[in-house]
């Protein structure tokens, strides 16, 4: 019987989505991890059939755990939501672990994902500057790398991370003020602080359901940092889901390939200032601009014809037009 491949302990997050929960146990499968924990919240009690819906994705998941591994689960009766749903799994998943993966049910991770998690958790363990590991680098399809940077912009599509760093995530962002939004014109420019601020304005404005803007926004307060791989290593699949419809250019991204012996490009003092301004102009305000457009097109029931124009927008920005 083959041994595992990946050492850290996985947690996959799942929920209503069976189709694509089932792409990212095949992943699992072929890495074998040795400890998975698996979180679902429960079902909305005003979506009719959703009960049924939530249990066959349960059922299904746990049938398809077919190799040695110790499996602990948190199944919720009643929904928490986003934001509380999320955070609450990876608060139980850091009260097993010290360190470990976390994926969500819409996000695939290459081979190389695993391989390049186990080394950066074990390389920065104790590094207080570091934060989380990103298997998403939205520049890096199709990249053979052997080599990684360090970034602010963390994604968690496919990340993981350490407890000592999860104890400092704040759910209520009881910092955000205007000195911190002049310092964030100060490290990074005016796009990016642009792009950051609003993301984190828009949080607080309309209490939005999710729990990564409070973990950027964490990261950002901290001065932390993220280790990026140079190529791609996660596919997000999820264009339909709980709170997305639209197909965006960061969707079915292309895997880079690792290559071995892997090292830092520099230092984790040393921001990729360039990265994070490439990314804010090609992928970021192009992607906030399509999620606006969205739900304004939602409102005035004119979702379809918007879908075909966001597309056309979105083949330019993958083009890099």
């Amino acid at each position: 019987m083959p041994s595992a491949s990946v050492q850290s302990p996985i947690l996959l997050i799942v929920f209503n989505r069976l189709d694509t929960a089932l792409q990212v146990v095949e992943a699992l499968a072929q890495a074998r991890p040795a400890r998975l924990f698996v979180a679902a919240d429960g079902p909305r009690a005003d979506r009719p059939g959703e009960a049924e819906t939530v249990r066959a994705v349960r059922e299904a998941v746990m049938a398809r755990i077919d190799w040695p591994c110790e499996v602990q689960t948190l199944f919720r009766d009643s929904n928490l939501g986003c934001r509380d749903g999320v955070r609450s799994a990876i608060d139980w998943f850091f009260d097993h672990v010290p360190a470990g993966i976390i994926l969500e049910d819409d996000v695939v991770p290459s081979p190389d994902f695993f391989t390049f998690c186990d080394i950066a958790l074990t390389t920065y363990a104790d590094d207080e500057r570091v934060y989380m590991v990103s298997g998403t680098n939205l520049l890096g399809a199709g990249v053979s790398f052997d080599s990684y940077s360090f970034s602010s912009f963390g994604s968690i599509w496919g990340w993981a991370s350490w407890r000592r760093a999860w104890r400092r995530y704040d759910v209520t962002m009881a910092g955000w003020e205007p000195a911190m939004k002049r310092d964030l014109v100060r490290r990074f420019g005016r796009l990016p602080a642009r792009y950051l601020s609003s993301v984190i304005d828009g949080h607080v404005r309309f209490d939005i359901d999710t729990w990564d803007t409070q973990w950027l926004y964490t990261m950002l307060r901290d001065r932390a940092r993220a280790v990026l791989p140079q190529g791609n290593l996660i596919t997000n699949v999820g264009v339909v889901g709980t709170h997305s419809s639209v197909e965006m250019s960061t969707h079915h991204l292309g895997y880079g390939t690792l290559r071995q012996p892997l090292r830092p490009a520099s230092a984790p003092d040393v921001e990729d200032i360039g990265f994070m301004r490439v990314m804010t102009r090609r992928i970021y305000l192009p992607a906030m601009a399509i999620s606006t457009g969205s739900r304004i097109a939602k409102r005035l029931k004119l979702h379809g014809a918007a879908t075909r124009l966001f597309r056309l927008l979105r083949d330019q920005t993958r083009s890099g037009d």
